[in-house]
């Protein structure tokens, strides 16, 4: 039907399509689709049963009944984020279900059933972020960032995917302190949480790291002064480490640094920039063994962006790169997924 989008499935090697979505309203559309680990089905939403009512649906990958995943929604309420778990078997999603205008967390089997509300009562005006909500890698806990206690005081916790009692991962925040929101990350075992807060000093923003289940959190950095940020950071996919990004050593000048991933010193990884250097925020990651870490930099250069390696518990830094023609730079770099060569894009051979 022109105008109406809706959802289909067809076999990767052809044949014949079949719808999943039911028929839609007038003027309802499906908008965002996701499907399970397994590839067993498709978790949808859209106005599907009243335009403009947006709830969330799913159906077997294949065809056959979709079933809607939220509980009732109050007047004006509506789903607007979710996401399925990495075993497949249950749905997050945030709605004003209960109450209209107050965001809240579920969660409900892939198949359907009963949604169970997932965050502890809200203080008055408390609400939950929308798009910083996920489940752990082990699928066995959700993360979640809200002002659940103290109105406008964004804080970060941790519950039980299927339900239970929920556990606030940061330490107690200085006046005017707050989580971040940016970079939230479980351990690739799931059994810690990477976190930046301005837990400690106001207005200086810092990493943490704390167990999942709750505890307490272990500042990764040296202490920072006023001025000083971090912009990035990242796992080792084994979870011995940490990478971050940082102006750690001057004022304004981002550089990177490891750290174990329960404390210890911490490293700065790129060699000494010349003046007017810079590490770029693109391009840092970890190689799948988690023995090095390539980065991009204008580190021999001050205006020349070039490949670099080094280990990732600190040493030598090593060029990848061959010799760039005068204007050149790289711009990109992927590591293959066994770790023996890294892609990189650069107009290396003519400028431009």
């Amino acid at each position: 039907t022109n105008n109406e989008t809706e959802l289909f499935s067809v076999p990767l090697a052809g044949g014949t399509s079949v719808k999943l979505s039911n028929p839609l309203p007038v003027n309802g559309d499906i908008f965002g689709i996701e499907i399970s680990a397994d590839s067993s089905r498709v978790v949808y939403d859209g106005d599907q049963d009243v335009n403009n009512l947006f709830e969330i649906y799913s159906v077997p990958s294949a065809g056959g009944t979709s079933i809607q995943l939220n509980g009732p929604l109050v007047a004006g309420g509506r789903v607007f984020s979710y996401g399925i778990s990495p075993d497949s078997s249950r749905v997050f999603y945030v709605a004003d279900q209960d109450t209209n205008d107050v965001n809240e967390l579920y969660s409900v089997p892939t198949t359907g059933g009963t949604a169970t509300k997932l965050n502890d009562t809200l203080v008055s005006g408390g609400d939950l972020q929308t798009i910083f909500v996920q489940f752990s890698p082990d699928s066995g806990r959700v993360l979640y960032y809200a002002d659940q206690d103290t109105d406008e005081v964004w804080e970060l916790y941790s519950v039980p995917a299927a339900g239970g009692t929920s556990v606030r991962l940061n330490g107690d925040l200085v006046a005017g302190g707050d989580v971040l929101f940016r970079d939230l990350q479980f351990s690739p075992d799931s059994s810690r949480v990477l976190y930046q807060a301005i837990q400690d000093t106001p207005g200086v923003a810092e990493l943490y790291s704390v167990p999942t289940t709750g505890g307490t959190p272990i500042k990764l950095n040296p202490p920072f002064a006023a001025g000083m940020d971090i912009d990035d950071h990242q796992y080792s996919p084994d979870g011995s480490r940490v990478l971050y990004y940082a102006d750690q050593d001057t004022d304004g000048v981002f550089e990177i640094y490891s750290v174990g991933a329960l404390g210890g010193t911490a490293v700065k990884l790129n060699g000494p920039l010349p003046p007017g250097g810079t590490v770029t925020a693109a391009g840092q990651q970890f190689t799948p063994d988690s023995s090095r870490v390539v980065y991009l930099a204008g580190q021999d250069t001050a205006d020349v962006i070039e490949l670099y390696s080094v280990l990732a518990t600190g040493g030598t830094p090593v060029k990848l790169n061959s010799p760039l023609t005068s204007g050149g730079d790289v711009q990109a770099v992927h590591v293959s997924p066994d770790g023996s060569r890294v892609l990189y894009l650069a107009d290396q051979d003519v400028d431009n």
